[in-house]
């Protein structure tokens, strides 16, 4: 049986830590001048793909020695709090002008298939 306390748990530490990033900004934003729904698919769309290139280098990696990996993980999660702690600093400067830059991405007048195409490519770029 799933426990809620570790679900509410979790979930309230990934909330905290993803609230800022920019994927939820690029899709606040582009939801507010597009049809959410399609905004939602596009979105939808792109995580499905990170999710399976994931999945797929995970699969990969499950094939080199178990201790190199651990390696290799220690180094990234080393690395990407390195990361995170200098991108803190400029942070709030930057948020302003990243809400700037998808607001003008977002075509209020584009429908259907440009919006879904739009979202996808601009998470898709909040990723890089």
């Amino acid at each position: 049986m799933i426990d809620l306390l570790v679900v509410a748990l979790a979930f309230g530490a990934i909330f905290v830590v993803e609230l800022p990033d920019k994927t939820f900004i690029a899709t606040l934003v582009m939801s507010t001048k597009m049809r959410p729904l399609f905004v939602w698919i596009g979105v939808g769309l792109a995580f499905l793909v990170q999710t399976g290139v994931a999945v797929g280098v995970g699969k990969a990696a499950s094939f080199l020695p178990e201790q190199l990996i651990h390696a290799v993980a220690a180094l990234m999660f080393v690395i990407g709090a390195i990361i995170l702690f200098r991108e803190a600093r400029s942070a709030d400067e930057e948020e302003s002008e990243q809400e700037e830059e998808y607001a003008a991405k977002a075509d209020a007048t584009a429908h259907g298939l440009k919006v879904v195409v739009t979202s996808f490519l601009e998470i898709g770029r909040a990723h890089v």
